[in-house]
């Protein structure tokens, strides 16, 4: 009983002062782990001693709970009948784990040096504002000089490892190496921890490589473990995806065959697990039975997507055999569609797909259905697709699977250089023009495994399967040809399903429908550059399907081509120049060679109407020849007595004193021009040529200085009749600012009708008369709004906007160069042009790039600083915009996120946006005031054009509206080179690999990816940025990075 009571009476203490219960056999201190230790810290912080260690205090909770342990212990033994004398009994083994508390206690810090080093930690860690490197580097020497010695006793904490996490971050190379040595023994606590493999990740990403080697090292033969472990898995996988070089890989897979690699690694040995597995029956059953324990303890947990267990798996399917091959498709069937990510995994996957039964294959396709986009835009998935075009013997289950999940997204697809492959397989076979021969060796190889499990011939299959997806094909081109035939992906795959004639009775109606659509696509202007016939792979397609023999669409074609060609080149002009100058003029060859020897009448007729056609432009090029010759001057030939004039000519006395006058004049003359161009300056004052200054000299001399006023009203006398009428005797009522209001009269040289109500004035300081009238005064906060200088931005800074500029160019640029050619055709330019698109896709860029060009006065105005708390300013601030722009010799105003006064219009009730409302009215106001010839053109930007008022978006206000879009692959690749340009880097960089990484990505983004490539550089201390850098920046910076690791999270977070 007493034994019982005790044991109640110790329950109830613990629960009231920890939330969580240790065991009876407790481990020594040092092996304790973290929460544990964390929870016991907390326990005993309610303590009254406010001196006293933290860290001692844990020490000495845990020491009371072992003496209440201990004797709970003898009491337990009284009662037992047996006993071991050469047993440890409890109380010598509490008083060895009492001794090596003591023993960590001496060299533990003290509370005070605990608290030091976190407010340390805290002023190191800031980001805003950063820190300068020096203060930095002196608040690393203070936190290592207090860390040094006990790192073993702080990684293991949560926020004492965040502590030297920082420390890694921001110490030196040499620094980082005595951390990496000092922790060596914690390696495997670290990668098990959920807060260590933090700092461990942080080691090998700041380390040096040799600190990485030594983490390999240490963790060698224990990586099997760790891969069955929730947190060491992750640091298994970076370690191996993105720190480990070639020969350290081969190392980690080696461990995964069995002890005797794990333990005795041997980097000499370059054998392959095939060699090392024909040397014995016994050594190849050990090594696969080590391998699939390893694979299936790592599925069974949900860690198939680890890249390192993809290579695993990889080592295993070259061996398996029998029933081997049934178990383990039989244990990743469910997870299937997570190893076509990697390189390692699509080649299990395809293994595995050509060694599996019919209804193993079924299961298998089952699980790939919900993932069937990812897998066709995958690099590695679209070839597991095609080999299961290539080795599925039922088709009709391929049918059910793939097909109503493609039809939703099937123009995207084949618009894909890579999704497109698998379907251009259906069409063409493995054409080599669309494959590399180490893919088509992969895929030989693959149908050489498949020969047991597929029965049918591989062009039957593939016919089957492409009778089930061809009305797809013509109906998704069908739905939206202009979207498919402008990509030269999808150009070709349209060539290669109209020539494909497999199933006439299938594509013979569709074919048709086809044909009527491109030539609707073709119509247009044929000169223009956005006409398809213009783009890269368009001409091809034409050429291709006019030389087509075995079915009847070539001839059909070129007479519906023909007859919309001489429809829209009816100008002689313009069609000579698209053929002399277009990579489109090869079409035309090619239908002139298809109708030459066709005994068919409209192929007569086409040969005929194209004689007619070269005839009217023979005549019309000798009516041109004709015209210049009339204009011509009659160039007659030099006498010598002319050739002696010519030479006399520079040789005078004179002839350097001419040409120096010259050259003063035509300077002079431009001065001249750029000064008298401003027609009223800011300030008000007149034109230069219009100055007196030696009379402007003597009145400041002779009369004394005015002060500005402001005439508020005029006061007619009785003696005036009318309100029109002008009246000498009237009184004018002006406010001084800051004084008073007087009512006062006129001076000598002023007329009644100079003044006007509302009219700034000068008067003079003793009577206060009018002596001058004042020009308006423009509000300084709208003169700020003018850009100085001249934008250092070209149009070659500007990438993945081709067709943006070539809209500006032709709407701002144009009319400010090149008035005369709309005077010519009697047209006004546009007035304004909209820019709008997502953030960050280079609008603000080009505008500044048409300024440079332009060479005009560049006036930005954003948004937000038209919005006042007065009624009026927002407006008087636009009215007077426009005043000022009038006033320059050529003028470009640019409002940045115009939907902040531009919102449509509505009735709130309470009147809040009324002030917004009058504002933008005023500028519709200014927009249609101006001379839409003049020299002011306007340029609006947005986010958001769905939300502004219709008034101001309508034709004649705003005539062009020109999408800044994302940028395409060839956009991004040009954006890298255009940044890359001012760094330095490799010359070797696959910018096109780094672009297909950052889909759906802007140009600020990708500006921020060459940023932190340079930044990646510089942490590494080198003075090159190479490829690898700009991969980790695509990692740190790209948003929805598929890819199973805790880096780029962390990073993030921290």
């Amino acid at each position: 009983m007493s034994i019982q009571k005790k044991g109640n009476k110790r329950s109830a203490e613990i629960v009231a002062s920890k939330p969580n219960k240790k065991s009876k056999n407790v481990e020594p201190a040092s092996e304790s782990n973290s929460e544990t230790e964390e929870s016991a810290s907390n326990s005993s912080e309610s303590s009254d001693t406010e001196d006293e260690d933290e860290l001692d205090k844990m020490d000495d909770s845990e020491e009371e709970e072992e003496e209440e342990e201990e004797s709970d212990d003898e009491d337990n033994g009284e009662s037992k009948d047996n006993f071991d004398p050469n047993k440890k009994t409890s109380k010598e083994q509490h008083e060895e784990q009492r001794k090596l508390l003591k023993e960590r206690k001496t060299k533990r810090k003290s509370g005070v040096e605990v608290e030091r080093i976190k407010k340390l930690w805290e002023k190191l860690r800031a980001k805003n504002p950063p820190m300068p490197k020096e203060v930095r580097d002196k608040l690393c020497d203070e936190v290592w000089s207090l860390c040094e010695g006990v790192l073993g006793d702080l990684v293991l904490k949560h926020d004492a490892s965040r502590v030297v996490q920082t420390l890694v971050k921001y110490s030196s190379k040499e620094r980082r190496d005595k951390i990496s040595k000092e922790l060596k023994p914690y390696y495997y606590k670290l990668a098990t921890s959920a807060y260590g493999k933090f700092l461990l990740i942080k080691l090998l990403h700041y380390g040096s490589k040799e600190s990485r080697g030594l983490v390999i090292k240490e963790l060698h033969g224990k990586l099997r473990k760790l891969m069955r472990h929730r947190e060491g898995a992750y640091v298994v996988e970076d370690l191996f995806v993105l720190y480990a070089t070639a020969k350290q890989r081969n190392l980690m897979i080696r461990e995964f065959w069995g002890s005797q690699y794990a333990y005795f690694p041997d980097e000499n040995d370059t054998r392959n697990v095939i060699e090392v597995c024909a040397e014995s029956a016994e050594k190849k059953k050990l090594i696969a039975g080590n391998l699939f324990g390893t694979i299936k303890a790592s599925v069974e947990k949900g860690s198939i997507g680890f890249q390192i267990l993809h290579a695993a798996m990889r080592e295993y399917v070259q061996i398996f055999e029998g029933q081997e091959v049934r178990d383990f498709i039989e244990l990743v069937t469910e997870q299937f569609a997570e190893l076509v990510h990697t390189p390692e995994g699509c080649e299990v996957a395809c293994t595995v797909l050509a060694k599996a039964t019919a209804k193993e294959r079924k299961s298998l396709l089952k699980s790939l259905k919900p993932h069937s986009e990812a897998l066709a835009n995958n690099e590695h998935g679209q070839m597991v697709l095609q080999l299961i075009f290539m080795t599925v013997d039922d088709t009709v289950l391929i049918q059910k699977t793939f097909l109503n999940e493609y039809e939703e997204y099937m123009a995207n697809v084949i618009t894909g250089k890579i999704s497109r492959r698998p379907f251009i397989y259906l069409l063409n076979g493995l054409d080599k023009s669309y494959f590399s021969p180490a893919v088509l060796n992969d895929f030989a190889k693959y149908m050489e495994m498949s020969k047991e499990t597929s029965k049918k011939p591989e062009d039957e299959r593939r016919s089957q399967i492409l009778k089930f997806f061809l009305p797809c094909f013509y109906k998704t081109f069908l739905d939206s040809p202009y979207d498919i035939l402008k990509e030269n992906v999808g150009a070709q795959f349209v060539q290669e399903l109209l020539l494909n004639n497999q199933f006439p009775d299938i594509s013979g109606e569709l074919r048709t429908k086809s044909i009527d659509t491109i030539i609707d696509c073709v119509r247009g202007d044929l000169t223009s550059e956005e006409h398809l016939i213009n783009r890269a792979y368009t001409p091809r397609l034409h050429q291709q399907v006019d030389e087509v023999e075995g079915i009847e669409l070539g001839l059909p074609f070129a007479l519906k081509f023909v007859d919309e060609l001489f429809d829209n080149g009816k100008d002689a002009d313009a069609l000579i120049n698209w053929i002399s100058h277009k990579e489109s003029s090869f079409v035309l060859v090619a239908l002139h060679d298809k109708f030459k020897f066709s005994k068919e009448k409209f192929a007569a007729e086409f040969i005929k109407a194209l004689k007619k056609q070269n005839k009217t432009i023979k005549k019309q090029g000798e009516d041109n020849k004709e015209e210049d010759n009339e204009k011509s001057v009659e160039i007659k030939p030099l006498s010598e007595d002319d050739i002696q004039v010519l030479k006399t000519y520079s040789s005078a006395p004179y002839s350097t004193s001419i040409k120096s006058i010259e050259k003063d004049l035509k300077d002079l003359e431009a001065r001249i021009k750029e000064k008298m161009g401003v027609e009223e300056s800011d300030t008000g004052l007149a034109n230069p040529n219009l100055w007196d200054v030696a009379a402007d000299r003597k009145r400041m001399h002779d009369e004394q200085p005015l002060q500005v006023a402001r005439c508020t009203k005029i006061i007619k006398s009785d003696e005036a009749e009318e309100a029109d009428e002008v009246d000498e005797k009237a009184q004018y009522v002006i406010n001084i600012k800051q004084i008073a209001k007087f009512v006062v009269g006129l001076g000598e040289r002023v007329s009644p009708t100079d003044i006007e109500e509302g009219m700034r004035v000068g008067v003079d300081r003793s009577k206060y008369e009018i002596q001058l009238p004042l020009p308006p005064r423009i509000d300084p906060s709208v003169t700020m709004m003018t850009v100085e200088e001249k934008p250092d931005v070209t149009y070659s800074d500007v990438g993945g906007c081709k067709e943006q500029i070539e809209k500006l160019r032709e709407v701002v640029e144009l009319p400010l160069l090149s008035p005369e050619r709309f005077v010519k055709l009697g047209i006004d330019p546009p007035k304004g042009i909209l820019l709008y698109g997502p953030p960050g896709t280079g609008k603000t860029l080009c505008a500044r790039a048409v300024a440079n060009r332009t060479d005009a006065t560049f006036i930005r105005v954003i948004g937000s600083e038209l919005v006042q708390k007065y009624v009026g300013e927002g407006a008087r601030m636009v009215r007077e915009l426009f005043e000022m722009a009038r006033t320059k010799k050529a003028c470009i105003i640019f409002f940045d996120e115009v939907d902040a006064i531009g919102g449509a219009r509505f009735d709130d009730g309470a009147g809040g946006d009324n002030e917004v409302q009058r504002t933008m009215l005023e500028l519709i106001t200014q927009l249609d005031g101006f001379d839409p010839r003049g020299n002011i053109k306007v340029m609006f930007a947005t986010n958001r054009p769905n939300t502004l008022d219709p008034a101001l978006l309508r034709p004649g206000r705003i005539d062009r509206k020109v999408e800044f879009s994302l940028p395409d692959l060839e956009g991004r690749a040009n954006i890298f080179k255009i940044h890359a340009k001012s760094m330095s880097c490799e010359r070797d960089i696959r910018w096109e690999l780094i672009s297909r990484m950052c889909p759906n990505a802007t140009g600020a983004e990708l500006r921020s990816v060459c940023t932190e490539a340079g930044m990646f550089a510089i942490r590494a201390r080198r003075k090159v940025a190479t490829e690898k850098d700009f991969l980790n920046a695509v990692e740190k910076v790209i948003k929805g990075n598929m890819k199973f690791s805790s880096t780029s999270r962390y990073m993030q977070y921290n």
